[in-house]
């Protein structure tokens, strides 16, 4: 960053509330005020055998309208259980756009989204998907999704898996049973594809009495000469836990990796040790370094006594953009929150800088995690700079800023800019020599408003344990500004 003068920053400040675009969208959904309340509807599996996840993502989303909603008390929810069935979500859907509300968040599975989002659609009511990761969003112009889907979750986790492992052949172990498992059975087999890994055996059990030990013992002696380096699992709840304890027993060693399905906190105390090892990617973990993260992590264990679960991350996360939306149209009406989210841009959630692409589904990096010690933890990879960046950043007699980093040159300079969001600054950052693991670059301000934001500095990014995280520290001109990046 640079010196700046304090009616440089006046004007700043009110060139940034005149500017649109991704930045200035964020701002105003955020604190803007909504003449009548934003009633949204809950929809979650509280019971059935989806309860482990559904109650989660309810809690979280029935906590985010208490800490939002404290701003002129312009939040409310109708919650409903769908019991983990698609007849009861329809029944759950039809009434709520009868109230009417702005928006509907869930319900818990994607099978039983299928069924009842096109009632919301039909009725133009904007659907947030909070933890549907394998249906199918493009022909359901309302409905949004906020937690990633399987395509982008499944692909990171393999990835991390091979880069660990450097194996070439996997098995594929799926609950045919279950629509979602076989949803994410189809996202292993691309993935698998793309990376070059082969699936030398594909073994279903849950049907016709084909249990989990039986699908282990055929999938593991299916290529005798080649067996497979890794398994991978496509299954939930008890399935989930059937799973994990049959390979296991089978083999105590071989790598598995599983999909969204094993993200759940009940599912892995429930295996036991045989989840020991599993690795599988998620919207969010409990390690990622972000402020809006943290502070929820705090919230959520003083109401429930519980850390939060990824889904309970999601259920938050819907809550803010539901409310983002409404606000950045002033109208809490569905039409409203819909134009709200057409033009939503970069908004701050607690899973970290979140955008839609065009395709209505949201962009932010995977979560990758290891079972350690009966818990998800973040798993260490080295820090890539290489990439986008952005994060909000804190200096002393400023409002807070964002900047937009991309680092094509970690060691030189070739395609590494920046910017900086309200005050105008574009230039370039050059890298210098640093002791251990920090990365330290000269940023050169190279165009801003007028001439008063051109300068020099010292940029210094440090690893947080978080390898979509980075920590920032600007020094230069007399002035520190300091803040945390995340991958975008």
């Amino acid at each position: 960053m640079l010196r700046l003068t304090r009616s440089f920053v006046l004007a700043a400040l009110i060139a940034a509330a005149l500017l649109t675009g991704a930045s200035s969208a964020a701002a105003t959904a955020t604190e803007g005020r909504l003449a009548r309340p934003l009633v949204i509807g809950s929809v979650a599996s509280l019971s059935g055998d989806a309860s482990s996840y559904g109650r989660d993502q309810a809690r979280g989303s029935s906590l985010a309208v208490a800490i939002l909603g404290r701003d002129g008390g312009r939040l409310s929810m109708r919650g409903a259980d769908d019991r983990s069935q698609a007849g009861a979500a329809q029944r759950a859907f039809r009434r709520l756009v009868e109230v009417p509300v702005g928006a509907i968040i869930g319900p818990t599975l994607s099978p039983v989204a299928e069924a009842a989002d096109p009632i919301a659609t039909r009725a133009g009511v904007p659907v947030l998907a909070a933890t549907n990761t394998t249906m199918p969003i493009g022909r359901l112009p309302t409905v949004w999704r906020v937690g990633l889907a399987e395509e982008a979750m499944i692909p990171a986790a393999v990835g991390a898996a091979r880069d660990r492992y450097d194996f070439s052949r996997a098995g594929l172990l799926v609950d045919g049973a279950d629509g979602y498992a076989r949803g994410a059975a189809a996202a292993f087999v691309r993935a698998a594809r793309r990376d070059g890994v082969e699936i030398t055996s594909r073994v279903s059990f849950g049907t016709a009495g084909a249990t989990a030990e039986a699908a282990v013992a055929s999938l593991l002696g299916a290529a005798p000469q080649s067996p497979p380096q890794v398994i991978f699992l496509a299954a939930r709840s008890d399935a989930a836990v059937a799973a994990l304890k049959a390979v296991r027993a089978a083999d105590p060693e071989v790598p598995l990796v599983g999909g969204n399905g094993f993200n759940s906190d009940a599912v892995i105390a429930a295996a036991g040790p045989a989840a020991k090892g599993l690795i599988v990617a998620a919207a969010w973990n409990r390690g990622i370094v972000h402020p809006r993260s943290l502070a929820f992590v705090r919230a959520y264990r003083k109401r429930y006594g519980t850390p939060p679960s990824a889904f309970s991350a999601q259920g938050y996360a819907s809550v803010e953009v539901a409310a983002a939306a409404a606000r950045l149209s002033g109208d809490a009406s569905a039409a409203g929150v819909l134009r709200g989210l057409r033009h939503l841009g970069t908004l701050d959630t607690v899973l970290g800088p979140l955008r839609f692409d065009e395709r209505r589904e949201a962009r932010y990096p995977a979560a990758v995690q290891i079972v350690r010690d009966g818990h998800f933890t973040l798993l260490r990879r080295e820090t890539s700079l290489r990439g986008s960046w952005t994060g909000l950043l804190h200096q002393r007699g400023m409002r807070p800023f964002r900047v937009w980093a991309r680092i094509a040159d970690p060691d030189g300079r070739a395609g590494n800019t920046v910017r900086y969001s309200g005050l105008g600054c574009r230039g370039h950052w050059t890298a210098l020599a640093a002791p251990g693991r920090a990365h330290r670059f000269t940023e050169t301000i190279t165009a801003g408003a007028g001439g008063s934001c051109k300068g020099s500095g010292t940029v210094t990014l440090r690893p947080t344990g978080d390898p979509n995280a980075l920590r920032y520290v600007f020094r230069g001109g007399g002035v520190t500004s300091s803040g945390i990046l995340r991958r975008s």
